[in-house]
């Protein structure tokens, strides 16, 4: 596994090499774009909470000063429209042939389904705030049944839903965010495809619009990297957060956040995430920065008496080497605080790192990280110390025919051994996946995917009518996607 991971990421830094060469040509006739003078004179900016809306944000050079690495919005380069209020809508259509292998014959076989999904994305900018938002939701269905066990039926339908939410408001000094990330899916959101036609126009996320996404960072996100089928359940993390500037140098954040994973089939783990966070910022250069964190995170689940309580310091170092890339790494100790069902608690030390480099520009993307967290457990474990590595890349190939990349790797462990098992349960799962897309006019792209889901475990895992210790899934399909004109707001 180690030597494909290897082999895969060198696929994907050679895929993305050649990607500064795409910035020096012009858009295709095709790409949704606003009209010339609304960007002109508008220099590349961050995205999210922290793209420029007053001049104290750029400095006499006119590159992006660095946000708040102990920020609750990550570190993210932008995108040539970001400083621009719009609205666009989009729709799409994906169908795919899906396959699905392992031991329990009621989900091993294969099954056609159908994809269907709205989004809107608004951005707007004034002085002194911005509001971002972006929302999708649809349904997907499941069409003819090939099971391996002909008594077993398909899951039917479920709706989809997907909201990003991001309010910012700005004086000299402070600046107050609120935030809220959500979604609603029938099964787990690790490598799922449903979304996955957003991504297929204006070379791609939406020729630079759809970039402004809200980012909220990954320490404070009840993540899910286990596989649990087809599940119905629904994620959400809402945050609030205060920044006081004092000098131009230096930056104090104080960060709240509340999460909940809540499942609507029986046989899982619900669980719920409130986070704090304090950190000292110090702009060492226009583009070099460093922080101390102070965390405090609980987590709470519906099984009795197993809680935990993780506090701890982050260090972390950014460095902008053009607003369209930027390198963030972090590490430091922690302690997690385990409640025990026969009482008493348990500590534990246990090293938090998370380190990502993203780049962004209007004709290709990347973005490699990897973090090594607590996390909630994905609805498996009652707490899980995550692994977590992921790596993405896009960028045109031949006039508007666009290939994009992704690949990802996650190794959850319990952090307290299992009723009746001496050993800590794992997973070990991989994910990845290919897309090729093409525009045709101004509103319309075509794409085709595949997609592929590989999990193993330590001891079999009981839920949604069968025990497995391994799951392997291909999703093989293709698409349409309609998107309106981005519309420019006063």
């Amino acid at each position: 596994m180690r030597i494909r991971l290897a082999t895969l990421i060198a696929v994907v830094l050679n895929f993305w090499v050649s990607a500064a060469w795409a910035q020096q040509s012009q858009p295709s006739a095709g790409s949704s774009t606003l009209p010339p003078q609304s960007t002109a004179t508008q220099p590349p900016t961050q995205t999210v909470a922290n793209a420029p809306s007053t001049a104290q944000d750029v400095n006499q050079r006119g590159e992006l000063e660095m946000p708040a690495l102990s920020s609750g919005i990550v570190l993210q380069p932008g995108s040539q429209e970001s400083s621009t209020s719009y609205f666009l809508p989009s729709l799409e259509w994906t169908g795919f042939f899906n396959q699905t292998i392992a031991q329990a014959p009621t989900v091993s076989g294969t099954v056609t389904q159908s994809i269907y999904v709205g989004d809107i994305v608004l951005q707007h900018i004034r002085k002194h705030s911005q509001l971002n938002l972006d929302y999708a939701g649809g349904a997907q269905s499941y069409g003819s049944s090939y099971l391996n066990n002909s008594s077993a039926i398909p899951p039917g339908w479920g709706t989809i839903q997907r909201l990003s939410f991001v309010g910012t408001l700005r004086s000299r000094q402070l600046q107050f965010t609120v935030g809220d990330q959500g979604m609603y899916l029938p099964e787990s959101p690790y490598g799922y495809s449903g979304f996955s036609g957003l991504q297929s126009f204006g070379a791609g996320s939406g020729g630079a619009f759809l970039g402004n996404q809200a980012q909220v960072n990954q320490l404070l996100s009840p993540s899910e990297s286990i596989l649990t089928g087809n599940s119905r359940h629904y994620v959400n993390t809402g945050l609030a957060e205060l920044q006081f500037t004092p000098t131009a140098r230096s930056t104090f954040t104080v960060t709240g956040s509340s999460g909940i994973t809540h499942f609507l089939d029986s046989g899982f783990v619900n669980s719920r995430t409130a986070a704090l966070m304090a950190g000292y910022n110090l702009r060492l250069t226009r583009r070099d920065e460093i922080s101390v964190t102070y965390i405090h995170f609980r987590f709470t689940f519906d099984t009795a008496n197993q809680g935990i309580l993780e506090r701890g310091f982050l260090l972390a170092y950014g460095h902008q080497f053009s607003p369209r890339l930027s390198l963030s790494l972090s590490a430091g100790p922690v302690q997690n605080e385990l409640a025990q069902p026969q009482g008493g608690n348990v500590k534990q030390v246990f090293w938090t790192t998370d380190n990502s480099l993203r780049y962004r520009a209007r004709f290709a993307d990347f973005a490699g990280s990897f973090a090594r967290y607590t996390t909630p457990g994905s609805g498996v474990l009652s707490g899980a110390e995550t692994d977590w590595a992921s790596l993405s890349a896009g960028r045109p190939i031949i006039g508007r025919l666009r290939g994009s990349l992704e690949a990802g790797h996650a190794y959850n462990q319990s952090v307290r051994p299992q009723a009746n098992a001496a050993l800590k349960s794992q997973y070990e799962t991989w994910q990845g996946g290919v897309t090729l897309s093409h525009e045709y006019g101004k509103h319309t792209s075509l794409y085709a995917q595949y997609q592929f889901q590989y999990q193993i475990a330590s001891n079999p895992t009981c839920f949604l009518g069968g025990c497995r210790i391994y799951n392997e899934r291909h999703m093989l399909g293709g698409g349409i996607n309609w998107h309106g004109q981005p519309i420019r707001m006063r």
